[in-house]
C-alpha cells in the first residue's frame, strides 16, 4: 500500500486509517507513525533549514561527526561512545548500545588526559553522531523509535561549551547573566557558558531508584553552565511507554527571545505540548548531537547484548530570533571523528581530524 501523510498527528492518522486500501482500523491506528512516515519530509523546506533523513548507505561525514569519547559514570559501567556502534541501512540511522551480555567485537574508549584511547571492553558501549553546523533558535523534530530495553539512554541535544577567563572579552557579561564564578584571587577566575538543551530517556520519577527507569518518563533539560544553578532540570510523564515499538515525533522549539519574544524551549510528543521551560534558556548556537549513551540513571539492569535507537530523520527550521549568538567553542571537536574504523583512529590519520591528535 502507497500512502500520503501530511502529517504524523491523530487526526491525519484516522484521515488515512479510513481510506478504503488501508489496513483493518485498528491496526492502521496503532501504527500509523509507521505508516505515515513522510518520507518527503526534507522538501520545500525555508532558507536556513537543515534536514536528515538518512538515505545514503553511511553517515554523510559533510554533515556529522562520529562521537568518540567518554563521560559521565567511568568503567565499567560506561565504556563510551564509538563510531562502530552508528550505521545506516533503508533510510534509518542505527545508534546501538551494547549490553553485559555482549559478545561482539566492538572496543569501548577511555578518557587518558586530553585525549582517548580505545582498548576497553565493548560491552557497554554506545554511539552517537554530533553536526558539523551550529544550530540557534529554531524547531528541531526527530522522528524515533526506542529501544525496548532499558539500560541506555537514548538521547538528542544541543550543545555549546565555553571556558572564559577574568579580564577576557565577554566575562563580566557572563556573570551578570547568571553564570557561576569559579576560582578566587589567588589562581584566577573563570565562568563556563555550557549551553545546553536536551531530551533524555528512560529515566526515573526524582529520586527514586534507577532501577525505576521507564519510557514513561522523559528528562527535559536546559543548561546555561555546569552547576545546579545554571540548569533547569525536569521529568514529565509521556502519559504511556514511549519504547512501545513505534516511531514517535520529539520536538523542541528553542526560543532565544527578543523583540517581545519570551526565552524559552517549548517541549512537543508527537504534536501535542509536553513541556515548557523558560528559566536557563541558552541563547549560543550549538551542535546537535543523537544517539545513545550509558549513565547510570536510565536503568542498571543491560541484560542483553545490543540494542537500538533508530532515528528517521532530524529537520531543523530556523527562527533567527535577535537573542541569537555564534560564538567560538573552547574545545570545538573534543572526542569526535570523521573516521569510522578503529584502525583509522588509532593511527590518527589527518582525515580523521582527531582533537587533540593521537
Amino acid at each position: 500500500m502507497v500512502v500520503s501523510c501530511p502529517g504524523t498527528s491523530l487526526g491525519a492518522c484516522v484521515d488515512l486509517c479510513t481510506l478504503p486500501e488501508s489496513v483493518e482500523y485498528q491496526s492502521c491506528v496503532a501504527n500509523c507513525l509507521d505508516l505515515c512516515k513522510l518520507d518527503d519530509v526534507c522538501t520545500g523546506l525555508p532558507d536556513g533549514a537543515f534536514c536528515e533523513d538518512f538515505s545514503g548507505n553511511d553517515i554523510n561525514t559533510e554533515r556529522w561527526w562520529y562521537g568518540r569519547k567518554q563521560w559521565g559514570p567511568q568503567a565499567p559501567f560506561n565504556h563510551g561512545v564509538i563510531p562502530e556502534n552508528v550505521r545506516v541501512a533503508d533510510g534509518i540511522g542505527y545508534f546501538a548500545a551494547t549490553g553485559n551480555n555482549y559478545t561482539g567485537n566492538a572496543v569501548g574508549v577511555r578518557k587518558v588526559g586530553g585525549g582517548y584511547i580505545q582498548d576497553q571492553p565493548g560491552s557497554k558501549t554506545a554511539g552517537m553522531i554530533i553536526s558539523d553546523r551550529y544550530f540557534g533558535s529554531g524547531s528541531f523534530e526527530f522522528r524515533m523509535k526506542l529501544p525496548p530495553q532499558t539500560g541506555p539512554c537514548s538521547a538528542v541535544w544541543t550543545f555549546h561549551y565555553q571556558e572564559i577567563y577574568e579580564g577576557e572579552p565577554g566575562y563580566d557579561d557572563y556573570v551578570a547573566a547568571g553564570n557561576f564564578e569559579y576560582g578566587n584571587n589567588n589562581i584566577g577566575r573563570w565562568v563556563i557558558p555550557n549551553h545546553e538543551i536536551d531530551i533524555e530517556l528512560p529515566t526515573p520519577l526524582a529520586g527514586a531508584p534507577d532501577e525505576t527507569a521507564s519510557y514513561r518518563y522523559v528528562r527535559y533539560n536546559t543548561f546555561i553552565g555546569e552547576q545546579d544553578s545554571e540548569l533547569t532540570g525536569t521529568v514529565v510523564d509521556n502519559g504511556f511507554e514511549a519504547n512501545d515499538g513505534l516511531f514517535h515525533n520529539w520536538r523542541f522549539d528553542w526560543h532565544t527571545g527578543g523583540n517581545g519574544e519570551i526565552p524559552r524551549v517549548e517541549y512537543y510528543l508527537d504534536g501535542e505540548l509536553a513541556q515548557t521551560i523558560t528559566t536557563n534558556i541558552p541563547n549560543i548556537a550549538g551542535r546537535v548531537t543523537i544517539g545513545t549513551w550509558y549513565p547510570t540513571w536510565a536503568g542498571v539492569a543491560a541484560d542483553y547484548d545490543t540494542t537500538f535507537l533508530e532515528v528517521d530523520w532530524f529537520k531543523y527550521t530556523p527562527f533567527n530570533e535577535p537573542n541569537d549568538r555564534f560564538v567560538l567553542e573552547t574545545y570545538p571537536n573534543d572526542g569526535m571523528t570523521k573516521c569510522q574504523d578503529k584502525a583509522s583512529n588509532d593511527a590518527g590519520l589527518p582525515v580523521c581530524r582527531l582533537n587533540p591528535p593521537v
